[in-house]
């Protein structure tokens, strides 16, 4: 039957606080899944989380929100890795 939940990654629009786990994912105003880790990137220069959501979920929800201390913030889904995504680094 396959995962009934995906591992997605985000990037969160985060000001003062980022996710550490357990945060939950909205779309269209309800929860459908929960974060289980994330911090700030400093790669990146940018929040980021990891979470799961209902695999029918994954290809239609590209923008959700993250709750983090009681406040929504706006979350984009990452479709490509953040960290050297054409091998180019391990190629060295």
């Amino acid at each position: 039957a396959g995962a009934k939940r995906k591992l997605c990654a985000f990037i969160v629009d985060a000001d003062d606080a980022d996710v550490v786990a357990y945060e939950p994912i909205w779309i269209d105003g309800t929860v459908q899944g929960f974060c289980s880790s994330g911090g700030y990137s400093h790669h990146a220069g940018k929040s980021i989380a990891l979470g799961f959501l209902p695999t029918d979920r994954v290809a239609t929800a590209p923008s959700v929100k993250i709750e983090i201390l009681g406040k929504m913030r706006p979350a984009r889904m990452l479709t490509s890795p953040l960290f050297d995504a054409d091998g180019a680094r391990m190629r060295g």
